[in-house]
């Protein structure tokens, strides 16, 4: 077995950048998906969720996006939340299918020292034969996308915040069962707090 000395020496400053740029990626789109999921966690406990979906979007990414897409277009007409949170989802979902790329991907080259790579994928769609998605990936591009991955997970983390609070403020809700994110917030609201610290390091 190598030793850590050898390990070092085996791995490069390249190739500690290219693959710290992939942990990144993967830690953003963990606190983005921490967000969006506090967000559905106070739509349901405080805003009548239900009313938008039975059933709680629990694990699919593209379900939590298109219930929060819909949550928002609702709250928006009785809360004054600007309807221009919608953006940012749109860019979350682009940030998601790059996401994929970079982790569900076969890597056909990797140039470490260079900090790049050559990827490729099957992408399957229901009525269409599978068809194969080749990209080239870099450690700027993968942590330029993290760090706005970041950024966009506060802004939804801060709409979740601020709903929750004009919710309390009104009072106990109907249902006297503690609501999910009452019980998961302050947990939530340390993670927030590290993030928007984090961010405020990279401007």
């Amino acid at each position: 077995m190598e030793s850590g000395d050898e390990q070092k020496q085996a791995f490069g400053k390249g190739h500690d950048q290219f693959y710290a740029s992939i942990g990144m990626l993967v830690v953003a789109w963990a606190e983005a998906e921490s967000a969006i999921d506090a967000l559905i966690d106070v739509a349901y406990d405080h805003y009548n969720g239900h009313a938008i979906d039975a059933e709680r979007p629990r694990t699919a990414l593209a379900r939590k996006m298109s219930f929060c897409r819909k949550f928002i277009r609702c709250v928006s007409e009785t809360e004054k939340i600007a309807q221009s949170y919608l953006v940012h989802f749109d860019h979350l979902g682009t940030d998601a299918d790059y996401r994929h790329d970079v982790v569900h991907s076969a890597y056909l080259e990797i140039l470490e020292e260079q900090g790049r790579a050559s990827i490729t994928r099957l992408i399957k769609a229901s009525s269409q034969k599978p068809m194969r998605k080749t990209v080239e990936i870099d450690s700027q591009t993968i942590v330029k996308i993290a760090i706005m991955t970041q950024r966009r997970a506060v802004l939804v983390f801060t709409l979740a915040n601020d709903l929750l609070e004009i919710a309390l403020a009104r009072g106990p809700i109907a249902d006297a069962r503690t609501p999910m994110l009452t019980r998961r917030f302050p947990p939530i609201r340390k993670a927030y707090e590290r993030l928007r610290a984090l961010l405020c390091h990279h401007r």
